[in-house]
């Protein structure tokens, strides 16, 4: 295993760490403060354009050392292929550099779009015209693409015209193992909504604090049984904002980043889960899978057609057009009316998020490394 040694943009859980197999080997190659050191001495406005000073992405100046701990792993141990997940994209090019050295197969698993991400600012036309090519000149070096939305495969098509390869897709999922533990249900007397995971860039609530002002100004009993919980990475300024706005300050719980089992466990005791970064990013985010398999029905806010009507599609939940502040007044409504008469919000069942355990998944990948494999030798 590749990884970096020192970077303080992700986030960690140290929890996760009891995944890795014992006996693993770990190569961790150290980051250059090349970019936090431009950032730090930048002006705010080139803040907000991390393509002025880096190279693909933020995590461009690790590269020099992973290619040196990734030939020395190579020279010290037998491998069969490489395997290279982004983002960061940078391990794309790390990858790449392996393939060359080494003759070994690569597999680039694409987590996130690269050049028709929504969240990337792009500093001109010319930036975005150039990493186009670049981009398609990495993954013409790939021997298999993986991808975890499916409408990267379109946006590849777009972009890059037909490439050699079909990308393979393969979501994020859920592990069942997370959710394998007694836990308790949503409280009988107060109507929780939550939300878990980040806020950044562009990706704002507005759209459901908006949509809930209303639905109170329908409901006004409602504020007496209304919980909100916001957890994870976030702008706390910008979220308290939006309460405030919404008239719903006192109502909001907001808190920091949790290990995973903590986030799952507080995950079933809300009645309704929220989405709103389909308002404005194409991409289905990890989380949805885990929404579903906690069993709570999600409340999407969108914008009409980014997600493709997925998260009805599955059963996971209700999509609503998030420019339409009535249309999610009412389904909140709707939803808080189930619960005061006393019924059972509906959410997802077994059968219905099944399909994405990571374990059917693992199954998908290894068939791709089989079929790689089977192609090398």
């Amino acid at each position: 295993m590749l990884t970096v040694l020192n970077d303080p943009t992700y986030l960690q859980d140290p929890s996760l760490a009891r995944f890795i197999p014992e006996g693993q080997r770990i190569h961790r190659a150290y980051r250059l403060p090349i970019f936090a050191t431009i950032r730090r001495l930048a002006r705010w406005k080139l803040r907000k354009k991390p393509l002025l000073y880096s190279f693909m992405d933020p995590q461009f100046d690790w590269v020099p050392a992973a290619v040196r701990k990734g030939r020395r792993a190579i020279n010290e141990s037998s491998f069969d292929a490489i395997y290279a997940t982004a983002p960061p994209f940078s391990t794309l090019r790390v990858a790449r550099n392996l393939k060359k050295y080494s003759n070994l197969p690569v597999v680039a698993d694409l987590r996130d779009q690269f050049v028709t991400n929504d969240s990337i600012v792009w500093p001109t036309t010319c930036h975005k015209k150039f990493y186009a090519l670049y981009e398609r000149n990495l993954l013409l070096a790939m021997d298999r693409i993986i991808i975890a939305n499916q409408i990267y495969s379109e946006d590849i098509a777009r972009i890059h015209g037909e490439l050699s390869l079909e990308p393979e897709w393969i979501p994020n999922g859920y592990d069942p193992e997370d959710f394998a533990e007694e836990h308790a249900e949503p409280p009988e007397n107060t109507f929780v909504m939550g939300y878990f995971g980040s806020t950044y860039g562009i990706i704002s609530s507005r759209p459901f604090f908006r949509s809930l002002a209303m639905a109170l100004r329908m409901k006004p009993d409602m504020r007496d049984r209304l919980k909100l919980i916001f957890m994870g990475r976030m702008d706390e300024r910008a979220i308290r904002q939006e309460a405030s706005k919404a008239g719903v300050t006192h109502e909001l719980e907001l808190l920091d980043f949790r290990p995973h089992r903590e986030a799952v466990s507080m995950m079933r005791r809300c009645h309704v889960l929220i989405l709103f970064s389909g308002m404005v990013i194409r991409s289905i985010p990890g989380k949805v899978y885990e929404y579903a398999a906690a069993e709570r029905p999600i409340l999407s806010f969108e914008t009409p057609g980014f997600y493709r009507g997925f998260i009805t599609r599955n059963n996971f939940g209700y999509s609503v057009n998030g420019h339409n502040l009535q249309e999610g007044a009412l389904k909140i409504v709707q939803l808080y009316d189930t619960f005061r008469h006393g019924g059972k919000i509906k959410g997802p069942s077994l059968k219905d998020y099944e399909p994405y355990c990571r374990r059917r998944l693992a199954g998908k990948l290894a068939t791709v490394l089989d079929s790689l494999l089977t192609q090398s030798t």
